[in-house]
Protein backbone atom coordinates (compact mmCIF):
# COMPACT_ATOMS: atom_id res chain seq x y z
CA UNK A 1 0.00 0.00 0.00
CA UNK A 2 0.93 3.75 -0.04
CA UNK A 3 1.46 3.57 3.66
CA UNK A 4 3.61 0.68 3.51
CA UNK A 5 5.69 2.60 0.70
CA UNK A 6 5.51 6.03 2.59
CA UNK A 7 7.24 3.90 6.15
CA UNK A 8 10.10 2.58 3.88
CA UNK A 9 11.59 5.97 4.66
CA UNK A 10 12.53 6.69 1.26
CA UNK A 11 13.72 10.48 0.85
CA UNK A 12 13.47 12.64 -2.59
CA UNK A 13 17.55 13.09 -1.96
CA UNK A 14 17.65 9.06 -2.29
CA UNK A 15 15.61 8.69 -4.79
CA UNK A 16 17.52 11.58 -6.83
CA UNK A 17 20.64 9.07 -5.71
CA UNK A 18 19.01 6.17 -7.51
CA UNK A 19 17.74 7.37 -10.27
CA UNK A 20 21.19 9.06 -11.44
CA UNK A 21 22.40 4.96 -10.41
CA UNK A 22 19.38 3.64 -13.02
CA UNK A 23 20.05 6.41 -15.72
CA UNK A 24 23.95 5.79 -15.92
CA UNK A 25 23.30 2.31 -16.21
CA UNK A 26 20.77 3.07 -19.13
CA UNK A 27 23.61 4.80 -20.60
CA UNK A 28 26.01 1.82 -20.10
CA UNK A 29 23.60 -0.41 -21.80
CA UNK A 30 22.53 -2.61 -18.79
CA UNK A 31 18.96 -1.71 -18.60
CA UNK A 32 16.23 -2.98 -21.16
CA UNK A 33 13.60 -0.59 -21.57
CA UNK A 34 10.81 -0.67 -24.47
CA UNK A 35 9.20 2.70 -25.41
CA UNK A 36 5.88 2.66 -23.32
CA UNK A 37 2.68 0.77 -24.54
CA UNK A 38 -0.53 2.59 -24.09
CA UNK A 39 -4.13 2.87 -24.64
CA UNK A 40 -6.82 5.75 -24.32
CA UNK A 41 -10.07 4.73 -23.01
CA UNK A 42 -11.51 7.90 -24.00
CA UNK A 43 -10.27 11.37 -24.44
CA UNK A 44 -8.09 12.68 -22.14
CA UNK A 45 -8.00 9.56 -20.09
CA UNK A 46 -5.21 7.18 -20.85
CA UNK A 47 -3.43 3.93 -19.43
CA UNK A 48 0.54 3.39 -19.76
CA UNK A 49 2.42 0.11 -19.26
CA UNK A 50 5.98 0.64 -18.34
CA UNK A 51 8.61 -2.10 -18.67
CA UNK A 52 11.82 -2.80 -17.87
CA UNK A 53 14.81 -4.71 -17.02
CA UNK A 54 17.44 -4.16 -14.68
CA UNK A 55 20.93 -6.62 -14.52
CA UNK A 56 19.01 -8.16 -10.69
CA UNK A 57 15.15 -7.63 -11.56
CA UNK A 58 12.25 -7.24 -14.24
CA UNK A 59 9.07 -4.94 -13.66
CA UNK A 60 6.41 -2.77 -15.07
CA UNK A 61 4.69 0.06 -14.01
CA UNK A 62 0.60 -0.16 -14.80
CA UNK A 63 -0.48 3.92 -14.46
CA UNK A 64 -3.46 5.27 -15.57
CA UNK A 65 -4.14 9.12 -15.87
CA UNK A 66 -7.95 9.84 -15.42
CA UNK A 67 -7.58 14.43 -14.95
CA UNK A 68 -11.37 14.57 -14.24
CA UNK A 69 -11.15 12.11 -11.08
CA UNK A 70 -9.35 12.27 -7.98
CA UNK A 71 -6.60 10.81 -7.67
CA UNK A 72 -5.81 11.93 -10.92
CA UNK A 73 -2.84 9.37 -11.21
CA UNK A 74 -3.18 5.82 -9.97
CA UNK A 75 0.23 3.15 -10.28
CA UNK A 76 1.17 -0.43 -9.65
CA UNK A 77 4.62 -1.63 -9.41
CA UNK A 78 5.17 -5.54 -10.55
CA UNK A 79 9.12 -6.98 -10.12
CA UNK A 80 9.61 -10.19 -11.36
CA UNK A 81 12.72 -12.44 -10.17
CA UNK A 82 14.74 -13.29 -13.36
CA UNK A 83 15.74 -16.51 -12.28
CA UNK A 84 12.63 -17.86 -11.93
CA UNK A 85 10.31 -15.24 -13.39
CA UNK A 86 8.16 -15.80 -10.68
CA UNK A 87 6.51 -11.80 -8.76
CA UNK A 88 8.49 -10.79 -6.20
CA UNK A 89 6.63 -7.48 -4.99
CA UNK A 90 3.42 -5.44 -6.28
CA UNK A 91 4.19 -1.89 -4.73
CA UNK A 92 1.89 0.92 -4.86
CA UNK A 93 3.37 3.52 -7.36
CA UNK A 94 1.38 6.44 -7.26
CA UNK A 95 3.75 7.79 -4.30
CA UNK A 96 7.27 6.58 -6.44
CA UNK A 97 6.21 8.34 -9.64
CA UNK A 98 5.65 11.46 -7.51
CA UNK A 99 9.28 11.71 -6.49
CA UNK A 100 10.92 9.63 -9.50
CA UNK A 101 10.15 12.34 -11.86
CA UNK A 102 10.98 15.25 -9.74
CA UNK A 103 14.27 13.33 -9.22
CA UNK A 104 15.15 12.80 -12.83
CA UNK A 105 14.75 16.33 -13.35
CA UNK A 106 17.05 17.07 -10.40
CA UNK A 107 19.10 15.51 -12.13
CA UNK A 108 19.48 16.98 -15.63
CA UNK A 109 19.28 20.39 -13.74
CA UNK A 110 22.40 19.52 -11.89
CA UNK A 111 23.80 19.52 -15.43
CA UNK A 112 22.30 21.66 -17.40
CA UNK A 113 21.47 24.79 -15.51
CA UNK A 114 23.79 27.69 -14.08
CA UNK A 115 25.11 26.08 -10.66
CA UNK A 116 24.38 29.96 -9.40
CA UNK A 117 20.81 30.18 -10.32
CA UNK A 118 18.62 32.05 -7.86
CA UNK A 119 15.14 31.94 -9.28
CA UNK A 120 13.02 29.23 -10.80
CA UNK A 121 9.47 29.19 -12.07
CA UNK A 122 7.22 26.57 -11.60
CA UNK A 123 4.26 26.38 -14.07
CA UNK A 124 1.16 24.28 -12.79
CA UNK A 125 2.16 24.08 -8.67
CA UNK A 126 0.25 20.88 -8.20
CA UNK A 127 1.82 17.71 -6.55
CA UNK A 128 4.29 17.66 -8.55
CA UNK A 129 5.86 21.89 -8.78
CA UNK A 130 5.66 20.80 -4.98
CA UNK A 131 7.88 18.07 -5.29
CA UNK A 132 10.11 19.71 -8.32
CA UNK A 133 10.72 22.65 -6.23
CA UNK A 134 11.62 20.52 -3.36
CA UNK A 135 14.26 18.42 -5.91
CA UNK A 136 15.90 21.52 -6.88
CA UNK A 137 16.20 22.84 -3.80
CA UNK A 138 18.52 19.93 -3.09
CA UNK A 139 20.56 20.47 -6.08
CA UNK A 140 20.78 24.03 -6.63
CA UNK A 141 22.26 25.62 -3.45
CA UNK A 142 21.89 29.36 -4.10
CA UNK A 143 18.12 28.93 -4.73
CA UNK A 144 16.23 32.00 -2.96
CA UNK A 145 13.07 32.57 -5.15
CA UNK A 146 10.39 30.68 -6.75
CA UNK A 147 7.67 32.01 -8.91
CA UNK A 148 4.64 29.84 -9.45
CA UNK A 149 1.64 30.86 -11.66
CA UNK A 150 -1.39 28.72 -12.42
CA UNK A 151 -4.90 29.65 -13.98
CA UNK A 152 -6.51 29.56 -10.84
CA UNK A 153 -4.96 32.76 -8.58
CA UNK A 154 -6.00 31.04 -5.32
CA UNK A 155 -4.28 27.81 -6.37
CA UNK A 156 -0.67 29.34 -7.22
CA UNK A 157 -0.91 32.08 -4.04
CA UNK A 158 -2.01 28.73 -1.45
CA UNK A 159 1.19 27.37 -2.84
CA UNK A 160 3.08 30.15 -2.52
CA UNK A 161 2.16 30.85 1.04
CA UNK A 162 3.01 26.79 2.06
CA UNK A 163 5.98 26.35 0.27
CA UNK A 164 7.50 29.68 1.46
CA UNK A 165 7.30 28.24 5.02
CA UNK A 166 8.19 24.46 4.28
CA UNK A 167 11.22 25.28 2.47
CA UNK A 168 12.34 28.90 4.01
CA UNK A 169 12.95 31.09 0.24
CA UNK A 170 11.05 33.74 -1.01
CA UNK A 171 7.85 31.95 -3.10
CA UNK A 172 5.45 34.16 -4.73
CA UNK A 173 2.45 33.86 -6.83
CA UNK A 174 3.07 35.01 -10.73
CA UNK A 175 0.61 37.18 -12.30
CA UNK A 176 0.83 35.49 -15.31
CA UNK A 177 2.88 32.21 -16.94
CA UNK A 178 5.21 34.98 -18.57
CA UNK A 179 5.64 36.84 -15.66
CA UNK A 180 6.61 33.82 -13.58
CA UNK A 181 9.05 32.84 -16.43
CA UNK A 182 10.51 36.45 -17.00
CA UNK A 183 14.23 36.16 -15.13
CA UNK A 184 13.75 32.77 -14.03
CA UNK A 185 16.99 30.14 -14.54
CA UNK A 186 14.99 27.23 -14.51
CA UNK A 187 11.61 26.71 -15.55
CA UNK A 188 9.59 23.78 -15.10
CA UNK A 189 6.22 23.09 -16.76
CA UNK A 190 3.83 20.27 -14.76
CA UNK A 191 0.27 21.34 -15.78
CA UNK A 192 -2.14 18.67 -16.71
CA UNK A 193 -1.83 16.60 -19.66
CA UNK A 194 -3.39 15.82 -21.78
CA UNK A 195 -3.63 19.64 -22.30
CA UNK A 196 -7.08 21.53 -21.60
CA UNK A 197 -5.74 24.65 -23.46
CA UNK A 198 -3.00 26.02 -25.68
CA UNK A 199 -0.11 26.55 -24.92
CA UNK A 200 0.35 29.73 -22.55
CA UNK A 201 4.59 30.18 -22.89
CA UNK A 202 6.23 31.33 -26.53
CA UNK A 203 9.59 31.61 -27.94
CA UNK A 204 10.38 34.75 -25.99
CA UNK A 205 9.25 34.41 -22.73
CA UNK A 206 12.10 33.08 -21.46
CA UNK A 207 15.56 34.48 -20.19
CA UNK A 208 18.45 33.78 -21.57
CA UNK A 209 20.62 31.02 -20.22
CA UNK A 210 17.58 29.29 -18.23
CA UNK A 211 17.18 25.43 -18.55
CA UNK A 212 13.27 24.61 -19.66
CA UNK A 213 11.51 21.60 -18.57
CA UNK A 214 8.89 20.30 -19.72
CA UNK A 215 7.50 17.41 -17.62
CA UNK A 216 4.09 17.92 -19.04
CA UNK A 217 5.04 18.11 -22.67
CA UNK A 218 3.71 20.55 -24.78
CA UNK A 219 0.77 21.60 -22.76
CA UNK A 220 2.34 24.55 -21.63
CA UNK A 221 5.72 25.12 -23.96
CA UNK A 222 4.88 24.60 -27.78
CA UNK A 223 6.68 24.54 -31.48
CA UNK A 224 7.22 27.62 -31.72
CA UNK A 225 9.04 28.29 -28.35
CA UNK A 226 10.65 24.49 -28.83
CA UNK A 227 11.94 25.26 -32.04
CA UNK A 228 13.51 28.41 -30.84
CA UNK A 229 15.86 26.49 -28.29
CA UNK A 230 19.59 26.14 -28.95
CA UNK A 231 19.54 22.43 -27.97
CA UNK A 232 16.94 20.14 -27.22
CA UNK A 233 18.10 16.78 -25.36
CA UNK A 234 16.14 13.90 -24.61
CA UNK A 235 17.02 10.19 -22.10
CA UNK A 236 15.26 8.58 -24.47
CA UNK A 237 15.21 8.91 -28.44
CA UNK A 238 12.71 6.04 -29.54
CA UNK A 239 10.02 7.05 -26.52
CA UNK A 240 10.00 10.61 -27.97
CA UNK A 241 9.82 9.67 -31.20
CA UNK A 242 6.67 7.48 -30.29
CA UNK A 243 5.30 10.29 -27.81
CA UNK A 244 5.79 13.09 -31.59
CA UNK A 245 3.25 10.80 -33.57
CA UNK A 246 0.51 12.41 -35.07
CA UNK A 247 -1.99 13.06 -32.58
CA UNK A 248 -0.55 12.85 -29.69
CA UNK A 249 1.37 16.13 -29.27
CA UNK A 250 0.15 19.24 -30.44
CA UNK A 251 3.88 19.63 -31.54
CA UNK A 252 3.26 17.27 -33.94
CA UNK A 253 1.68 19.55 -35.89
CA UNK A 254 2.53 22.93 -37.04
CA UNK A 255 1.00 25.69 -34.90
CA UNK A 256 0.43 29.52 -35.83
CA UNK A 257 3.71 31.32 -35.35
CA UNK A 258 5.67 28.18 -35.67
CA UNK A 259 9.09 28.21 -37.80
CA UNK A 260 8.49 26.15 -41.00
CA UNK A 261 11.01 23.42 -41.96
CA UNK A 262 13.05 21.62 -39.87
CA UNK A 263 12.56 23.40 -36.41
CA UNK A 264 8.21 23.20 -36.52
CA UNK A 265 9.56 19.61 -35.54
CA UNK A 266 13.11 19.98 -33.15
CA UNK A 267 15.36 17.12 -33.56
CA UNK A 268 16.35 15.86 -30.21
CA UNK A 269 20.20 14.34 -29.52
CA UNK A 270 20.39 11.36 -26.91
CA UNK A 271 21.85 12.39 -23.62
CA UNK A 272 24.05 10.66 -21.00
CA UNK A 273 25.28 10.95 -17.59
CA UNK A 274 28.83 10.49 -18.62
CA UNK A 275 29.64 14.41 -19.33
CA UNK A 276 30.13 16.98 -17.00
CA UNK A 277 29.00 20.68 -17.25
CA UNK A 278 30.94 22.45 -19.70
CA UNK A 279 33.11 25.32 -18.67
CA UNK A 280 31.03 28.60 -19.12
CA UNK A 281 32.63 31.24 -21.26
CA UNK A 282 30.81 33.86 -19.14
CA UNK A 283 30.03 34.18 -15.47
CA UNK A 284 27.62 31.46 -13.90
CA UNK A 285 23.94 34.32 -14.77
CA UNK A 286 21.05 32.91 -15.48
CA UNK A 287 21.01 35.97 -17.95
CA UNK A 288 23.71 35.22 -19.18
CA UNK A 289 23.95 32.78 -21.88
CA UNK A 290 22.23 29.54 -22.59
CA UNK A 291 18.59 28.50 -22.62
CA UNK A 292 17.15 24.89 -21.70
CA UNK A 293 14.32 23.25 -22.43
CA UNK A 294 12.85 20.22 -21.78
CA UNK A 295 10.18 18.15 -23.70
CA UNK A 296 10.09 14.78 -21.58
CA UNK A 297 10.30 11.38 -22.59
CA UNK A 298 11.20 9.15 -19.09
CA UNK A 299 14.33 9.69 -17.16
CA UNK A 300 15.87 12.27 -17.81
CA UNK A 301 19.85 12.30 -18.23
CA UNK A 302 20.68 14.81 -20.06
CA UNK A 303 24.53 15.65 -21.26
CA UNK A 304 26.13 18.65 -21.58
CA UNK A 305 29.08 17.56 -24.16
CA UNK A 306 27.82 20.20 -26.50
CA UNK A 307 29.85 23.83 -26.04
CA UNK A 308 27.50 26.81 -24.63
CA UNK A 309 26.98 29.20 -27.16
CA UNK A 310 25.53 32.57 -27.35
CA UNK A 311 23.05 31.88 -30.39
CA UNK A 312 20.30 31.65 -28.06
CA UNK A 313 18.26 29.23 -25.59
CA UNK A 314 19.56 25.79 -24.89
CA UNK A 315 16.92 23.26 -25.23
CA UNK A 316 16.85 19.92 -23.32
CA UNK A 317 13.46 17.89 -22.75
CA UNK A 318 12.94 15.57 -21.25
CA UNK A 319 12.51 14.82 -17.72
CA UNK A 320 14.19 19.88 -21.24
CA UNK A 321 15.72 25.97 -23.97
CA UNK A 322 15.36 21.98 -23.32
CA UNK A 323 15.97 18.78 -21.63
CA UNK A 324 14.01 15.64 -22.41
CA UNK A 325 12.50 14.26 -19.31
CA UNK A 326 9.19 12.28 -17.71
CA UNK A 327 5.71 13.67 -17.38
CA UNK A 328 4.11 15.11 -14.40
CA UNK A 329 1.16 12.37 -14.99
CA UNK A 330 3.06 9.70 -17.22
CA UNK A 331 6.23 9.35 -15.81
CA UNK A 332 8.28 6.24 -14.93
Amino acid sequence: SRADVERCGLSLGDCIGACEEALSAKTQGKIEMPPKLGISPRPGALFHAMPARLPDVAGMKWISVFPDRRPALTALIVLNDLETGAPVAIVEGAYLTALRTPAATAIAARRLAWPGVETIAVIGPGQQGRMHLAALKLVLPRLRRCRAWAPSRATAERYAAEMSREHGIEVEAADSAEAACRDAGVVVTCAPWPPRAAPSLGPRVFARGAFVCTIDYDASVGAAAAGAFDQRYTDDVSQMKLARRPRHLRSSRREPGAPAGPRTRPRYRSSGLTATRPTPTAPASPATDRRASRIPSREAAPSCDTPRTRRGPRCAPPKSGTIGSARDRRSR
